[in-house]
């Protein structure tokens, strides 16, 4: 059926080998990862499962590994994505073919899989389930004190501290929390220079926020969190949103239905149960 393509896993662990990885992301989904791409970050596990024409890549789906914490157990995990085909070898069942494959490869190394998409309809053959994710509306317990010791963190400049404090982070949740994701937070904040990395000193902490409607709280990375106080110094006393179950957290918050502003819909697959309400980080969104 595609006798004229070259099926290969690849790993693209190669940066000499990555440029049409990186091509055909940007000529599908127009994401420029060159600034990622020259940090040297690549997952070991990291399977991209292709299809060749000569030395163009005619068509992908990747998966790399991204434990989880569900109800306060870690669940081997793992991401799809990166799926897409080029226009020229569309309606051949590439996209049926490679997921297959790359499920096989799934079900094989993890129990649970997620995905995000615009288009949910296509993955529902394959067992997938749309989650709905809710953000957290509300506010700190007790009182905002002395501003703490923080100071703003780079991807490039900072590269070696927000891999130490990805590697050894505690979940932000014991519902749903992701355990480590450094890679697609490294895209995310050379994506959106708004967002505020705010490294706070006396913690060893990284607290990533942003400054929307209300203040939105988006990830914390570090070996613990910080004190409710510390965040409510930080964040002000304002209401604010917490885009993660705040079950961790001390204060008053309740679930809304959270609107992707991409449109992309969290889909998940597998025998683990996940109660509702909750939301992975926007750091994990790839």
């Amino acid at each position: 059926m595609h006798s004229d393509l070259i099926f290969r896993v690849e790993n693209f662990a190669d940066p000499a080998r990555r440029r049409p990885w990186l091509d055909l992301l940007d000529d599908i989904f127009g994401i420029d990862l060159t600034a990622f791409n020259q940090l040297g970050i690549w997952s070991a596990e990291h399977r991209a499962f292709c299809y060749w024409d000569g030395g163009t890549l005619a068509a992908h789906v990747a998966y790399r590994p991204v434990p989880l914490t569900v109800d306060g157990t870690i669940v081997a995990a793992g991401q799809i994505h990166g799926v897409a085909t080029r226009a020229p070898y569309r309606q051949r069942g590439l996209f049926q073919d490679l997921m297959g494959r790359c499920l096989a490869h799934c079900d094989a190394h993890c129990d649970l899989q997620f995905l995000y998409t615009e288009t949910p309809d296509l993955y529902t053959p394959f067992g997938f389930r749309i989650l709905p994710e809710y953000s957290f509306r509300g506010r700190f317990a007790g009182t905002s004190g002395q501003q703490p010791s923080s100071r703003p963190l780079t991807p490039i400049a900072d590269l070696a501290l927000i891999q130490r404090l990805f590697a050894g982070r505690r979940p932000v949740s014991e519902r749903l929390g992701l355990c480590a994701n450094v890679d697609i937070f490294l895209i995310h904040a050379i994506a959106h220079p708004h967002w505020h990395l705010s490294y706070l000193q006396a913690e060893d902490v990284l607290v990533v926020w942003e400054k929307a409607t209300r203040r939105r709280l988006i990830d914390i990375a570090g070996a613990r969190l910080p004190a409710p106080q510390t965040l409510l110094s930080l964040l002000g006393e304002d209401e604010l949103d917490i885009l993660f179950p705040p079950d961790l957290l001390d204060g008053s918050f309740t679930p809304v239905p959270h609107v992707p502003e991409d449109n992309d819909l969290l889909m998940v697959r597998g025998h683990c149960t996940i109660r509702e309400p909750v939301m992975l980080p926007l750091t994990a969104v790839s």
